[in-house]
């Protein structure tokens, strides 16, 4: 992927109906904070960063694009409604129950580390890319199968 500027995307905003909103994937809060600033009413903010999401929102995106979102829909949901409500405090508080699955979702990859979660949880039978993708690494499925143990506890003891 490529980093477009805001100006660059402000502009495309202006002068293209058929454009009607970004998936920001940055990691920059300061570039959301560009183009929410200056954007056109209708145009839509999406997060496309999981662990920035909350941050995004705070400053105007309106959702998200998520990977983990497809492991984890319930915790992953509540954070965003809870973010776009301006609960952040309890969004907070869901945000660290999966602070340790976003680096591990791209350490190999994407799709890979989400592909090895949603195996590891079952809800995939084949954990299978095709090339050039190649599955996780055994490394990083067992720190997968670490933190996911470490959420599905923390999940039971709330």
């Amino acid at each position: 992927g490529v980093s477009i500027k805001p100006e660059t995307t402000l502009r495309l905003a202006a002068d293209c109906p058929n454009i009607i909103g970004v998936k920001e994937a940055s990691g920059s809060i300061e570039q959301v904070r560009a183009v929410v600033a200056d954007k056109p009413s209708d145009f839509i903010v999406l997060s496309g960063d999981d662990h920035l999401s909350l941050s995004f929102i705070k400053e105007g995106a309106e959702g998200v694009i998520s990977v983990i979102g497809n492991a984890y829909p319930e915790q992953f949901s509540r954070l965003i409604r809870l973010s776009l409500e301006g609960r952040y405090e309890e969004a907070e508080a869901v945000q660290q129950k999966l602070e340790g699955m976003y680096y591990l979702m791209f350490v190999d990859g994407n799709p890979a580390g989400v592909k090895e979660l949603l195996h590891q949880k079952g809800l995939i039978r084949h954990n299978r890319l095709r090339l050039p993708l190649v599955p996780a690494s055994d490394s990083t499925a067992t720190l997968i199968a670490r933190v996911r143990q470490q959420i599905e506890q923390a999940a039971e003891l709330s």
